[in-house]
């Protein structure tokens, strides 16, 4: 049943198409059915030589039932084909749309390569669920009325051939309960096995460099074989069953033609049926072959359909991690005040706590720098302040107001990311730093790559600004992704801006004119860097030391030096990788 109601949601707002496509429907299987009728006036007409008046009349309404019945199923079957269009974009921008509000759980549980799966093979037009929301659903309707138009048809032409001709009428319901099962769990084997090859694509693709460097291109071609030839048995397994299936419907219905053939030719000898009417009776059979075969072919591409629409109800069912609150509140002011309150995060995957019991404070214009141990919790830390995802236990406040009661729109208008691994996309260096924030001036742009010190290298580049840098920004090096990602995160001119290592890449008079520049252009913008550089470290205003979730020391670098605890550890050992770096550059 939620597979009928998802399906009817698309047609909610549409009744009057849908009254519009149910009329020709109707009008396009009456002008089907009426055809025989007058070729039976005609060879009637013939054979009784009722004269050329009577056979001209009933072949000119045969020519206009032709044209007209040409004309409504043109119609008919162009509407169809662009509701089919118009339901795959909507499905799509639907479940996207809603995919994109999901958090991290998500998309640790789905590989991408399914959900890309289902959102193109699923739904696409192609004798699949968009095609089957309409086209299959009304060319059913458009069968339906051909049979009982037909069926009414037959019986007033002749009662005891109309029960002879559906006599194979038992078998096919028969056939649909004994293979139904079969045809839903081979629709289902196909679509994950379509879901296994598109997966591998993107890990392999996505990943080429660490498969260039390995040399396991020959692996990875095994393996995507392997993934291929389960995708075609499997896709060979369900075209079959479902040709069968499919044929089975229109060849057995025409075992009706032959039992006409015998008893209507038995009435014609005996003087108790014209041949005319036999004749009509016949094409009336033949009329039936096709809607019985789309009959068929509903009951298989339903199926098939009924896995896709499972396949995205499952993931529509998932509710986003973080909730937008129903009342909003204002910020009484835009400082970039942040303070943490005994925050507890914990995941269901990892069971365990990743934070315990954090808590500290950011003033307006300070820099905070966070180290530890990889698994400290750094970055979860960070990500909790823009609420990729919320804490467990505790509360997270900017200026005063609990994250959680602030729009996200307004919440992450106020503070910028730059992850550890910058997220670049195939267009040009100004389009990755405006990021669709169409209210960001190109003077912003052009002052957040100063300060990113990215300006002097692009304008070496042919085309500036303008210049594409590839999926990833594979075209530009891995400082220069740095820069560009920090330049988006400072064009939005935030109150918080949050570094997660992003100035591992640099050198170390980048970092210095980096540090300067922001510290000019954003003097009262918050910063929290996630590093171990010893150059970040000593001018942070505060440090905090993360061990398995919690903060185990805090204050600035010389207290901290001086208790030589971890922090103290952590910044020798970060200094000797310094010193190792510079001599391998030598």
């Amino acid at each position: 049943m939620r597979n009928v109601k998802w399906l009817s949601e698309l047609w909610k707002d549409k009744k009057r198409l849908v009254l519009f496509l149910v009329l020709f429907s109707v009008a396009n299987a009456f002008l089907a059915v009426a055809y025989p009728l007058y070729m039976r006036a005609v060879i009637d007409a013939v054979k009784e030589k009722a004269g050329m008046e009577a056979v001209s009349r009933n072949v000119l309404i045969l020519l206009l039932l032709g044209v007209t019945n040409f004309v409504v199923y043109s119609v008919m079957q162009g509407t169809r084909a662009w509701m089919n269009i118009r339901f795959e974009r909507d499905i799509r921008q639907r479940v996207f749309t809603h995919l994109i509000h999901l958090g991290r759980n998500f998309f640790h549980k789905y590989r991408t390569g399914d959900i890309v799966t289902r959102l193109t093979d699923d739904i696409s037009t192609e004798i699949k669920l968009s095609w089957f929301a309409c086209s299959g659903i009304f060319r059913t309707v458009e069968a339906l009325c051909i049979i009982v138009l037909g069926l009414l048809a037959m019986i007033r032409l002749s009662p005891l051939l109309t029960l002879a001709a559906v006599g194979p009428l038992p078998v096919l319901i028969v056939i649909f309960m004994w293979t139904s099962s079969a045809v839903q769990s081979r629709y289902e084997r196909l679509q994950q096995r379509i879901s296994d090859v598109n997966a591998h694509m993107e890990a392999c693709f996505s990943g080429i460099r660490v498969v260039k460097a390995y040399r396991r291109e020959n692996a990875q071609k095994t393996g995507f074989h392997g993934v291929m030839d389960r995708r075609k048995n499997a896709e060979i397994d369900a075209v079959k069953v479902g040709t069968i299936i499919e044929s089975m419907y229109g060849y057995i219905w025409q075992f009706g033609v032959i039992i006409v053939l015998l008893v209507g030719g038995k009435m014609v000898m005996d003087g108790s049926l014209s041949i005319g009417t036999l004749v009509a009776f016949d094409a009336y059979v033949f009329l039936l072959v096709f809607p019985m075969y789309d009959i068929g072919s509903f009951f298989v591409q339903g199926k098939r359909a009924g896995v896709s629409i499972a396949r995205l109800l499952e993931m529509e069912d998932v509710k986003p991690e973080v909730a937008e609150t129903d009342v909003p509140k204002a910020l009484p002011s835009m400082l970039g005040a942040l303070r943490f309150e005994n925050v507890t995060l914990s995941f269901a995957r990892e069971g365990a706590k990743v934070l315990d019991g954090v808590s500290f404070e950011a003033k307006p214009g300070e820099l905070v720098a966070i180290v530890g141990r990889v698994g400290s919790g750094k970055t979860s830390v960070v990500n909790l302040i823009p609420r990729l995802f919320d804490p467990t236990d505790g509360e997270i406040y900017i200026d005063g107001v609990s994250t959680r009661e602030l729009d996200l729109e307004t919440l992450r208008t106020l503070v910028g990311l730059v992850p550890q691994e910058p997220l670049l996309f195939s267009d040009s260096i100004e389009s990755n730093i405006r990021f669709h924030r169409d209210w960001i001036t190109r003077d912003e742009i052009m002052q957040a790559s100063e300060v990113a010190r990215l300006t002097e290298e692009v304008e070496q580049f042919p085309q500036g600004f303008q210049t594409t840098i590839g999926q990833r920004g594979a075209t530009i090096s891995g400082g220069q992704k740095q820069r560009v990602a920090l330049a988006r995160a400072l064009a939005g001119r935030p109150k918080i801006l949050i570094l997660d290592d992003c100035t591992a890449s640099l050198d170390a008079e980048t970092e210095a004119a980096l540090w300067a520049g922001l510290h000019q252009v954003f003097p009262h913008c918050t910063t929290l860097v996630i590093s171990h550089r010893s150059a970040t470290l000593e001018r942070a205003d505060l440090i905090l030391v993360f061990e398995r979730g919690k903060i185990v020391e805090r204050g600035t670098h010389p207290e901290l030096v001086s208790k030589r605890g971890v922090y103290h550890t952590l910044y020798e050992l970060g200094k000797l990788e310094e010193e190792v770096g510079r001599d391998w550059g030598k």
